[in-house]
């Protein structure tokens, strides 16, 4: 999270009339401090708060209520982790993003299944993170490419080898798991975004699931794609 003064890049420029609520918990006083200024310098967003610890988030964030906290993993006394687990139940509406240098498999499968709804490494562009907010508050699941490599790594791809799929539902899951969006599937795969949307459908529904993120969370489980094994 440094170099924070860039320019804006064109697919942020459209969503310039938003008005999006941010909290930052960071523990280092110069990142957190940095990412506040340019996230208060943008016109979609807005951060009047930050915490360095989970327990004064704890604290305040039920009353303010904002549309998305950005969390470091590492944080003195309670994990962003922890907190962003307890937010579930106190601000259920509050969507979480982590930011953490952290991508091993176990914390980045932890911090899904804690509540997290995207996740970044820190050395994201500052431009790439507003992005990443726009994304998530919009309904998507934003991560970083390393962070979708090491999710679609730690799969068996023989999982994949089931007559619950079609070939190109497998071909579309692969790619979902790596990362691309929808337009970068349709594309690799000479499709339209519509016949993508169709098949998506269709995955969850055999999954039994609701978002790309639970999709590699039942993969990694190993619940053999049976649409009616909870996880």
């Amino acid at each position: 999270m440094s170099e924070f003064s860039v320019q804006m890049d064109e697919p942020i420029r459209k969503f310039s009339n938003l008005n999006i609520r941010i909290v930052v918990v960071e523990q280092v006083d110069s990142i957190r401090d940095e990412l506040v200024h340019f996230l208060n310098d943008q016109h979609q967003s807005k951060c009047t708060v930050s915490f360095r610890s989970a327990e004064e988030a704890l604290d305040q964030l039920p009353l303010l209520r904002p549309d998305v906290v950005i969390v470091n993993i590492f944080l003195p006394g309670i994990s962003g982790i922890d907190l962003i687990e307890k937010l579930r139940e106190t601000c259920p509406e509050t969507q979480c993003i982590i930011c953490s240098a952290n991508a091993d498999v176990e914390t980045i499968f932890a911090a899904f299944k804690a509540g997290a709804k995207g996740y970044l490494l820190d050395r994201t562009p500052p431009s790439k993170i507003l992005e990443a907010i726009l994304e998530l508050y919009h309904g998507g699941c934003p991560m970083s490419r390393e962070i979708a490599r090491t999710l679609i790594s730690s799969l068996d791809t023989g999982r994949f080898n089931t007559e619950e799929f079609t070939k190109r539902e497998k071909e579309i899951v692969s790619l979902l798991a790596k990362g691309f969006r929808y337009k970068e599937v349709a594309e690799k795969l000479f499709i339209s975004m519509d016949t993508v949307r169709t098949h998506i459908k269709h995955i969850y529904k055999k999954l039994n699931v609701n978002s790309r993120t639970d999709a590699i969370l039942k993969l990694q489980n190993g619940n053999n794609f049976n649409a009616h094994t909870p996880f």
